[in-house]
Formats: structure tokens, C-alpha cells, sequence
């Protein structure tokens, strides 16, 4: 089986894992949380590996992945409270239990603070001294990138129309790297001047932003036909979708970034014909928080 077998059949396979865990409304999408739970321990795994240890750093990344998943529930949280807003959470104690819950900045910070003392402290005591610098750098920067980004698809679910953003946003980030590859791979010629990732051409970005334009604009017609969905105007998605293509490409870039300074090819070989599931989630990762804010503030 040829890798572009391997990179097909995976795709198909985690559109389908994905699309049926953000659509299940059960237990308060219960489900949803648990599965970016493990999605986040995978990925955060990965970009850990690719600087620390295995052996000498395996508290420190203990500790990082326990507070990633303190992140995401906090936003998960945070996303019932307005899901509550128009639906029913069917518990009264759920709803008690909620009204405790301070805002998600402030949960935030406090985590932060509370994670900063914890790595402190266990890097004094093992007295690694230049390392544990480094050390603690990484699990932070890692926290930071990965669960506090990919999380935002709670806080999205918890929107009205929730699934809907969730799939628009998925479609055009998904459009942007397939159309990304098929214009680079068949038509690209003229380089761009980017070390970190030099193989990318003007052909492919420029192909690819048209493409998912277009797709993006005819996505967002017939769901707003088929399903009665209320969409976006033409001005708005075309807003949406230059943000969510910049978001998608600065996303890939970054993690390109990240594997050179790893000295990496790829996050992992978690998936047959693409790598690390770092490698499937890098451009999307920044496209969940730009949307969700572009929600808030435009309505």
C-alpha cells in the first residue's frame, strides 16, 4: 500500500471519528470532551517527545499533560455554561454545579500559577539546574499550544449552531491543506522563501485559496438550503474564510517551526501515511480560537 493509499484512508477515517464525536449530544456532549481529552494526550505526547527525555523527563511531562487536561476542562465547563443558555442541561445539579464554576480567565490564571509552583518545585528538588530551565520552558510552551488552542472546538459546541461552526471550520482548514497539496504537487514551480519550509510554492497557497473560497462559499449555501441552518451572508463567509485560510497556513507553519527545532521530519508515526496526529491537528489549531473570537465579536 503506497503512501497516498495510506494518507487517504487515514483522512477518511479521522473525518469520520471526528464528525461522530462533535455531533453526539449525549451527557452534554460528554463524549466530545473526552475524546479531545485523549486527542490532547496524544499530541501533547508527541511534541514532548520530540524534546524531552523519555526517561529523565518523564514527571515533567506527567505534569504537563495533568494540567493540559485541567485547561480543557475548564473550557469544557465554560462551554456548558453557554450551552445552557438555549438548551436544557437536564440537572438541576449540573446547574448548581455551574453557578460555583468562576470565569474561565480567571480558572485559567489560577491553573497557570498553580502549574508554574508544580514545576518549580519538583525541578528544585531534583536539582537539575540549567535543564530544568529548558524543561519547564517546554511543558509550559507545549500547555500553552496545544490544549488552550485545541479545546476551543468546546467552547464552539457550546455556541447555537455549535456544530455547524465546527464543521464549517473544519471544512475550510481541511479544503486549505488539500487544496494546499494537490495545486503545490501539480502545479507548483516557483518556490516561496520560507526555510522552514521550503517546498512550499506560490502555486500551491494561491491555488488553494481560491479553491476553498470558492468551496467554502457553496458549503455555506447548501447548508443553509438543505439543513435551514442560518449561514453567513457572502461578505461575512468570505471574512471567515480568509481568516480560517491564514489561520490554517500560519498553523502549518509554525509546527514546521517546531519540527526543525526539534530536528524532526514528522511529530510521530501515529498515523499510516501522515505521521503524528501533531501533524493531522497543526493547522486547525489556531483556526478554532480565531473563529470562536470572530463569533463572539461579530454575532
Amino acid at each position: 500500500m503506497n503512501e497516498t493509499v495510506k494518507r487517504i484512508i487515514s483522512g477518511i477515517l479521522i473525518a469520520i471519528i471526528y464528525g461522530t464525536f462533535f455531533q453526539i449530544e449525549l451527557w452534554n456532549f460528554l463524549p466530545l470532551y473526552l475524546f479531545i481529552c485523549a486527542v490532547t494526550i496524544i499530541v501533547l505526547s508527541e511534541f514532548y517527545s520530540m524534546f524531552l527525555d523519555e526517561k529523565l523527563d518523564v514527571y515533567n511531562k506527567t505534569i504537563g499533560i495533568i494540567f493540559a487536561l485541567f485547561f480543557i476542562t475548564i473550557n469544557y465547563l465554560q462551554s456548558l455554561k453557554n450551552y445552557r443558555l438555549h438548551h436544557d442541561l437536564g440537572s438541576s445539579r449540573l446547574n448548581e454545579f455551574l453557578d460555583f464554576i468562576p470565569e474561565s480567565s480567571i480558572s485559567i490564571y489560577a491553573t497557570f500559577i498553580l502549574m508554574f509552583i508544580t514545576l518549580g518545585i519538583y525541578n528544585i528538588l531534583t536539582s537539575r539546574l540549567k535543564a530544568g530551565i529548558y524543561t519547564i520552558g517546554i511543558v509550559f510552551f507545549g500547555v500553552i499550544y496545544i490544549p488552550l488552542t485545541i479545546s476551543f472546538i468546546l467552547l464552539l459546541r457550546g455556541q447555537p449552531n455549535g456544530v455547524f461552526y465546527i464543521w464549517l471550520v473544519s471544512f475550510i482548514t481541511v479544503m486549505t491543506d488539500t487544496c494546499g497539496y494537490f495545486f503545490g504537487k501539480n502545479f507548483g514551480r516557483h518556490k516561496l522563501p520560507l526555510p522552514v519550509s521550503p517546498n512550499k510554492t506560490w502555486e500551491g497557497y494561491c491555488g488553494a485559496f481560491i479553491m476553498q473560497l470558492l468551496l467554502t462559499i457553496g458549503f455555506n449555501e447548501a447548508v443553509k438550503n438543505i439543513f435551514e441552518i442560518p449561514g453567513f451572508d457572502l461578505t461575512q463567509i468570505t471574512l471567515i474564510s480568509i481568516l480560517i485560510y491564514l489561520t490554517s497556513v500560519f498553523g502549518d507553519l509554525f509546527e514546521s517551526l517546531v519540527k526543525r527545532n526539534a530536528n524532526a521530519k514528522d511529530s510521530g508515526n501515529f498515523l499510516p501515511g501522515h505521521g503524528g496526529l501533531l501533524d493531522r491537528v497543526d493547522s486547525i489549531m489556531f483556526s478554532l480560537p480565531v473563529f470562536y473570537f470572530y463569533i463572539l465579536i461579530v454575532g
